[in-house]
């Protein structure tokens, strides 16, 4: 169980570090506007020149194979939610790293998934 826990926050972590690369990427190759297929692959082009892009892809690749691992060895009922703790490492790293301004009832909502993440670590 010691592996799915340490795994399975290695594993959010990650998420959440992708997550904060791949919004400084798109914030870098400014807004999406949809004029038909062709401006999807157009965006596309784009994105690949941008070094954030490739950053968040490793990350979030990374997350991916390490969840694949965790999901052996513990029962996805219990990792499952205890996932919920990206949310409050994304809303740490955007706060710290891309400088988003993050209101009380926002941080209130957070605290809320760190108590359900509580009780069902606990609980298992």
């Amino acid at each position: 169980m010691l592996f799915a826990c340490l795994g399975t926050s290695l594993a959010v972590l990650l998420l959440a570090v992708g997550d904060v690369l791949m919004s400084r990427a798109m914030k870098r190759l400014g807004p999406f506007e949809w004029f038909g297929p062709l401006s999807l692959l157009r965006f596309g082009a784009k994105a690949i020149t941008v070094i954030w892009f490739w950053m968040a892809i490793l990350f979030m690749a990374g997350h991916f194979f390490l969840w694949m691992a965790v999901l052996r060895y513990a029962p996805l009922s219990v990792v499952g939610p205890v996932s919920a703790v990206q949310y409050v490492f994304s809303a740490v790293l955007a706060r710290l790293v891309l400088g988003e301004q993050i209101n009380l009832l926002r941080w209130v909502g957070t605290g809320v998934i760190v108590v359900g993440v509580v009780i069902i670590a606990v609980g298992a």
